[in-house]
């Protein structure tokens, strides 16, 4: 578990525990957020994070939107 107490604000992969975190991620794994908003300050950032853990064969699953196949 990587627990981060970072402002929204900053961009995703500036964030040490969610860097930390993706090291951590291999392919065919699933990340599970809550919203949306965890994964970054805005929604370009947002899809940029999304895009990279894609390129590095992890899913990404968003509670708040339901499942995605």
């Amino acid at each position: 578990m990587v627990e981060e107490t970072v402002s929204g604000s900053v961009a995703a992969m500036e964030r040490a525990g969610f860097a930390r975190l993706v090291d951590r991620l291999e392919v065919g794994y699933v990340h599970i957020v809550t919203k949306l908003d965890r994964l970054g300050r805005n929604a370009m950032n947002v899809r940029a994070t999304v895009e990279r853990l894609a390129a590095d064969g992890v899913r990404v699953h968003c509670l708040a939107l339901g499942a995605s196949t």
